[in-house]
């Protein structure tokens, strides 16, 4: 589910989905001046979230765009589309839902936050508490947030944002973290292990991809033990030649970490990049 959630917001950014106050995922003409000046905090909010609108249907994005605010962006998938979570929440509360993390353990499906560094004399801002949330989305800690109004939803290093606070969604913990080894049991002598298979030295000469019926065939089972040999998991069955959902999850993985177009399919580029041959 993790890749599924970082292509959708990969769509949000390609579609030039703007920022509103509150805003969890309205489209098309649901989105009016009207609406933005309903859902802004103040008239000086509303105009900048509607200039950026205006300018973004413009430019030819409307009938695609979305609006969101931060954590919005997060809540249309987990609670619209997948029923993850059945109310609305903030910033701080899908912090709630994330095991903490120091800033050097952040990878790919981790969240990174702003919290208040102190509490206000008012008792409104409690010193921990999140106001801001953004989303890793690849091998080089690129992060995608809906920014504010005047930017819309964008991408930047993680190192550009001022985050003070990381973590682990309990949603995406599994497809984070790697599986623990097998307790060994018995004789616990280490034994020769065969070297890892490097994965390259194949040929392909169609691009692979979903298809009804499935793709099948000896390329796509070397497809598929060229990513297992570089830690990209095809599901239980392995290399089976068969390319289904768990291959094309495994490309697209490979693909964001690659600086490659992500669609799932195996083409040119993706094929040579794993160290196989495209053959015309």
């Amino acid at each position: 589910m993790l890749n599924e959630f970082i292509q959708y917001l990969e769509e949000q950014l390609r579609n030039h989905s703007i920022y509103v106050w509150g805003a969890q995922g309205q489209q098309g003409g649901e989105i009016t001046e009207e609406w933005i000046k309903g859902r802004e905090t103040s008239e000086k909010n509303a105009k900048r979230a509607m200039e950026f609108w205006k300018a973004q249907c413009e430019a030819g994005f409307g009938d695609v765009l979305r609006a969101f605010d931060c954590s919005g962006l997060a809540m249309y998938f987990l609670q619209n589309m997948k029923g993850i979570l059945k109310s609305d929440t903030t910033a701080n509360g899908l912090l709630r839902n994330c095991e903490k993390l120091a800033k050097a353990d952040v990878r790919r499906g981790d969240w990174v936050f702003k919290t208040y560094t102190k509490d206000s004399d008012d008792g409104k801002q409690k010193k921990g508490e999140a106001y801001h949330i953004g989303y890793v989305v690849d091998g080089e800690l690129n992060v995608i947030e809906a920014k504010g109004r005047d930017d819309g939803v964008v991408k930047r290093p993680l190192k550009a944002g001022g985050w003070n606070a990381y973590g682990r969604p309990s949603f995406f913990k599994a497809d984070i973290e790697p599986a623990a080894p097998d307790t060994p049991t018995g004789d616990t002598t280490p034994q020769p292990q065969a070297p890892p298979a490097a994965g390259g030295g194949f040929e392909v000469s169609r691009v692979l991809k979903i298809t009804k019926p499935l793709v099948k065939g000896d390329d796509v089972a070397a497809l598929q033990n060229a990513l297992i040999a570089r830690s990209f998991g095809c599901g239980a069955m392995g290399a089976d030649g068969i390319y289904g959902r768990f291959t094309a999850q495994a490309v697209r993985h490979f693909q964001s970490m690659n600086r490659l177009i992500v669609d799932g399919r195996a083409g040119k580029f993706t094929v040579t990049a794993l160290g196989g041959t495209w053959k015309e």
